[in-house]
């Protein structure tokens, strides 16, 4: 059968890593246009309870929730394409490496970039006042994870070790929406800050693999079976 991406379509964001993911693996996929409406039919939440998009479908087995569909997939396909984790030879710290990047994505970056994307741009749209004292302190303690980064990539090429994984991959989710959102909004935009070198270079590597861009420069996610 045939796997499915139940998902929006737009490239960016959460879809947009997953197909990523399957076309690195080399995982022919069918996109389904799901939007919010779909997502709380009872026939899709029989897939997922939550009633949140995406999910994947695999031969009878549904998966939801972003990263573990991501590891589903390397998980399920480790033969095909990158490995994108370690693998059943890598040592225990090997292992650790990339769990530790994985869990600091999802427990640091992740939530720091929606609370500022709250702030920056969902307040204003909604003709709400920005909170600056917030985003000041947002800034401040999301200065401290990039610049624990940038140690971490002044020794190494990836943030799990020497090569491209997950745990990178994982920053696509939201980072790109958020920048190219904000780009006139001074002051925000800390992976390109010069004095985080090694930050800028992996992330001009991260963002510019070419499945990515190719993935970014369509106007919708684009199905391969």
């Amino acid at each position: 059968m045939v796997v499915k991406l139940y998902s929006r379509p737009y490239p960016h964001g959460r879809g947009g890593l997953i197909a990523l993911v399957l076309n690195l693996k080399q995982v022919p996929f069918e996109l389904v246009d799901t939007d919010s409406a779909a997502s709380k039919t009872p026939e899709y939440l029989e897939m997922n309870p939550f009633g949140f998009v995406p999910v994947l479908e695999d031969g009878g087995v549904f998966v939801y929730e972003t990263r573990a569909i991501c590891r589903y997939i390397v998980d399920k396909y480790p033969t095909h394409g990158p490995a994108l984790v370690p693998g059943p030879d890598a040592s225990a710290e090997q292992r650790t490496r990339f769990e530790v990047a994985a869990s600091i994505e999802a427990m640091n970056f992740y939530p720091a970039v929606r609370e500022l994307g709250a702030e920056v741009l969902r307040k204003p749209a909604q003709g709400l006042p920005r909170d600056d004292a917030l985003i000041a302190k947002l800034l401040v303690e999301w200065g401290k994870t990039m610049d624990a980064y940038d140690k971490i990539l002044s020794k190494q090429a990836y943030l799990g070790g020497d090569e491209l994984t997950l745990a990178d991959l994982f920053h696509l989710m939201i980072m790109p929406k958020f920048r190219d959102e904000r780009a006139a909004a001074a002051g925000i935009d800390l992976m390109g800050n010069e004095k985080r070198s090694n930050v800028m270079r992996w992330w001009k590597t991260v963002t510019s693999h070419p499945e990515w861009v190719k993935i970014q420069g369509s106007e919708a996610i684009l199905g391969t079976a």
